[in-house]
Formats: structure tokens, sequence, C-alpha cells
């Protein structure tokens, strides 16, 4: 006898707008999968990235949600929004010094 195949679930065809509700909700994993998937799809804005940063940082993905935040910040520079870009590089520059990297901070810092 041979064991039945369980259908997997596709994620749901706007990824995005499931995983930015589901931040909404405070389901974190739900919107951290979600947003991987979305931007396994294709590209994200800044604002996109930085809510992917958030879920990253609530499902206890640091690492991830800085990485998240130096592309949103590389984004926003790219779509002229260098206020917005300043902030992430202070925010940024913080999530390193508190991870113990501060030569990596003081670079960000300097942004």
């Amino acid at each position: 006898m041979t064991d039945p195949v369980l259908p997997v679930a596709a994620p749901p065809a706007d990824a995005l707008n499931a995983g930015l509700a589901a931040l909404g909700r405070h389901a974190w994993n739900d919107a951290f999968d979600l947003l991987s998937a979305a931007d396994r799809d294709g590209a994200m804005s800044g604002a996109d990235l930085e809510r992917f940063a958030e879920a990253a940082y609530f499902t206890g993905r640091a690492a991830r949600g800085i990485e998240l935040n130096e592309r949103a910040f590389k984004a926003h520079l790219d779509a002229g929004d260098e206020i917005r870009g300043a902030y992430l590089a202070f925010q940024i520059a913080h999530d390193y010094g508190m991870s113990g990297k501060p030569s990596i901070a003081s670079a960000w810092a300097g942004r």
C-alpha cells in the first residue's frame, strides 16, 4: 500500500499583498513565508523590503532582516528617496552595532 500524496499548498497568486496582510495580523511566520515567495517572484519596492525585514526580525532571522534593509536602502536611493535611505542607513548601523560589528556599523553610519 502506498502512502497518500497530500497536495502542497501553493502561495497565493498575490503573495506580496497576502504577506503584507499577514504582517497586519502579526502572523509573522506566514508573512515571512509569503514575502519570501513574493521576493522570488519579482522585484520588491524599498517599502516592501522594509516590511519583509520586519517579518524577518520577528521570526528570529535578524541577519536576514539586515540584508533586506540593505536592499531596501539601495531601492530607496535608486528611487530618489534619499531621506528614507538615510533613515535606513542609521537603522542598519544600529543593527550591526547591536550584533557586535562596530566597524560595519560605523561604515553604515557614515553613509
